[in-house]
């Protein structure tokens, strides 16, 4: 229609074939009925059907054509493949932050034992001074020895500090 007038008496004699099919099917049917169905159905029955409209989604839906389809599909590809360098991505990151949390975790155990070993010390430390406060001599040659191994990283070494004292003293 162009103006309110067909173009041509084909089209127009195509619009009246088509409303003539509606009218014959709403009598058939109830009032409350949607039309769309009834007046794509005439529209089939009076043109024909072409290979270009979709079924099921009316006469104004046509099928995509191959070059779109085509790019949708390359669309879909450049998307798949930056969801994929997205993962991989987020996975080297979780790799990333495993080793920082391993790291942590031994630098923790690591603080933890120079507290450990800090604290003998200065309970060793503590230990030659009243050794040293309660012998009436001085400085004995016990003493010196201790004092030049004092350079203990483990507990053990610490413990066996402390033992020469109470050995050296008894």
């Amino acid at each position: 229609m162009k103006n309110g007038h067909w173009v041509n008496d084909a089209s127009a004699k195509l619009n009246d074939k088509v409303k003539e099919y509606v009218a014959e099917q709403t009598q058939e049917i109830e009032e409350d009925i949607d039309l769309d169905p009834l007046v794509n159905d005439a529209f089939v029955k009076v043109v024909g059907e072409t290979s270009s409209y979709c079924r099921g989604q009316g006469l104004g839906v046509k099928a995509t054509s191959r070059r779109s389809m085509n790019g949708i599909q390359e669309k879909l590809q450049a998307q798949q493949k930056e969801v994929e360098e997205e993962r991989r991505k987020r996975e080297s990151v979780e790799i990333q932050l495993k080793e920082v949390k391993i790291q942590l975790e031994e630098e923790r155990k690591n603080r933890e034992a120079m507290v450990r070993d800090q604290k003998l010390m200065k309970q060793s430390m503590m230990a030659i001074a009243s050794h040293i406060l309660s012998n009436e001599n001085g400085v004995s040659a016990a003493f010196l020895n201790i004092i030049s191994n004092l350079r203990c990283s483990d507990e053990a070494s610490c413990s066996r500090l402390m033992d020469d004292i109470t050995d050296e003293h008894e």
